[in-house]
């Protein structure tokens, strides 16, 4: 069994969202000083790789304490769309072989750009692209990039897919990663939010 990870490393000052602030990691206590190394970390709870809960994108959605640990987890697919623009709609996703309660991992033109330096034209899922995954039932989605729709939007893909309780991950690392079907897991920090840092992993074999 090979697991791969797929998830950012939290740094001090890493890329966030426009708007968001910048995670700050420092040493709280030293083994010199205290007898034993310690460090305070302060971030947001869309920082890095995340998991977006309904109460996110609507005043009464559902938040991560009211899912079961198994909607983390399950079949994955890894859908190539790196050559289909900005804009990851109906007709990029047909006929990608996609399942009932698949996790949908979208890798983007997004991942050959990394996340060295924001930019507003990220790839992102449109309208029509999420009211198909949720026509398929899907149980997850998540893109190479700090959200899964296009910048400064009206949030309404996310409440197209949190509204029908699909989950959304996103700043995912999919560079180098093959299109395919896997197993993945993604947890939460064990708390009743609107997001949480995740460590996404796919498994193969």
């Amino acid at each position: 069994m090979k697991i791969i990870d797929i998830s950012m490393e939290l740094e001090n000052g890493m890329l966030t969202y426009p708007g968001n602030n910048r995670i700050k990691i420092s040493r709280s206590k030293s083994i010199k000083k205290d007898g034993a190394n310690q460090s305070y970390i302060c971030m947001e709870s869309h920082a890095g790789t995340h998991i977006d809960a309904g109460y996110h994108a609507m005043e009464k959605g559902w938040k991560l304490g009211s899912r079961s640990l198994s909607d983390f987890s399950g079949d994955a697919i890894v859908v190539d769309v790196s050559d289909s623009g900005k804009a990851i709609g109906k007709s990029v996703l047909h006929g990608k072989r996609i399942r009932r309660n698949d996790i949908v991992l979208l890798k983007s033109e997004n991942s050959k750009m990394g996340y060295s330096k924001f930019r507003k034209d990220y790839a992102s899922l449109s309208m029509d692209g999420a009211e198909y995954l949720v026509s398929l039932h899907i149980k997850a989605v998540g893109i190479d990039y700090l959200s899964i729709e296009r910048f400064h939007s009206d949030m309404s893909v996310h409440r197209k897919l949190l509204g029908s309780g699909i989950l959304i991950y996103e700043g995912l690392m999919l560079k180098g990663i093959k299109p395919g079907r896997y197993g993945f897991a993604g947890f939460p920090l064990k708390y009743n939010g609107d997001a949480s840092p995740a460590r996404a992993v796919l498994i193969k074999g």
